[in-house]
C-alpha cells in the first residue's frame, strides 16, 4: 500500500518539532519500516541532525529536504508514496507559508507538539484553526496532540490537565524536558541508538510509538518486531569492587 503520511507541525518555533519527527524516524525504523523524513523547515533542522551521523552508521530513515518546495510540496511527496511505508513531515513554524496547509491536506496524520506553557497554548490555537479548514478538504484526517518537554513541576500538571479541554485529543504519551534527545540530533542517531543510559527516553518514544502506528494502520508491525537482547557488560575489575 501507499505510504502512510504523518505531519509534524505547530504555529510556534521551538515547540520540538524536529525532536518528534526525527525521534519517531528512529523508532519506526527500528520496527523495520521503511521511512522518509521530508524536511519542509528551511531552518533544515532535520537534514542536519541526520548530516550529523557518522558515514558509517548513517540515520536510520531517509531525509529529504524539501523546504523550498512551496506550493509544489504534496506533489513532490507523492512521487515517494511507493518508495516508504511512513513518511514524515517537519513543518516549518509558519501558518502564513503554504507549506502546512499544503502538509495537512495530504496527511493521514497529524502530530501537533505542544510545550505546556501559556505562550505555547496561545499560539496553538491559531494552528488548530489552520487545522480546522484543512479537515474540509482532508476529513479523514486524524490530529493528536504531543506533550513536549514535559518536565514534572506543580505549573506543568496545572497546564497538562489544560490539554484535556483543547479541540483535539492528546496522545498519553509524553515527551519529557531531556538532555537525550539534544545528544541524538548532535550524533545524528535515533535515542535507541544511543550510548550509555537514556532508558527514561527510550520508554517513552516506545509508547508514543505504540499509539501512532495503530493510527496508520501498523499496529501490526509492533506484534512482529523482535528487539536483539541485550548483550550485559562485562565487569572489569573496577566495576565488580564497586558492587
Amino acid at each position: 500500500m501507499p505510504a502512510r503520511i504523518i505531519t509534524i507541525a505547530n504555529q510556534k518555533g521551538g515547540c520540538g518539532k524536529t525532536t518528534v519527527t526525527m525521534t519517531l524516524a528512529g523508532a519506526l525504523a527500528a520496527q523495520k519500516l521503511r521511512v522518509i523524513v521530508v524536511d519542509a523547515d528551511r531552518q533544515g533542522s532535520a537534514s542536519t541532525w541526520s548530516a550529523n551521523a557518522p558515514d558509517d552508521k548513517p540515520f536510520p530513515a531517509r531525509v529529504m529536504n524539501l523546504a523550498m518546495a512551496g506550493k509544489a510540496l504534496g506533489s513532490e511527496i507523492r512521487k515517494f508514496l511507493d518508495d516508504a511505508d511512513i513518511i514524515l513531515i517537519d513543518c516549518p513554524p509558519a501558518v502564513d507559508s503554504p507549506l502546512p496547509m499544503q502538509a495537512l491536506v495530504i496527511s493521514d496524520v497529524v502530530l501537533v507538539p505542544l510545550l505546556p506553557s501559556p505562550t505555547d497554548f496561545a499560539a496553538a490555537q491559531t494552528f488548530f484553526e489552520l487545522i480546522n479548514s484543512s479537515l474540509n478538504l482532508n476529513p479523514s484526517m486524524q490530529v493528536r496532540v504531543v506533550p513536549n518537554m514535559v518536565q514534572k513541576t506543580a505549573l506543568t500538571n496545572s497546564y497538562m490537565e489544560a490539554v484535556a479541554n483543547l479541540p483535539f485529543p492528546r496522545t498519553q504519551a509524553e515527551i519529557g524536558h531531556r538532555v537525550s534527545y539534544k545528544e541524538a540530533a548532535a550524533l545524528g542517531c535515533s535515542v535507541d541508538e544511543l550510548p550509555g543510559a537514556a532508558g527514561s527516553a527510550k520508554a517513552e518514544v516506545k509508547r508514543l510509538v505504540a499509539e501512532i502506528l495503530p493510527l496508520v494502520g501498523f499496529e501490526d508491525a509492533l506484534k512482529t518486531h523482535k528487539s536483539k537482547p541485550r548483550t550485559p557488560p562485562k565487569k572489569t575489575k573496577q566495576s565488580a569492587a564497586q558492587a
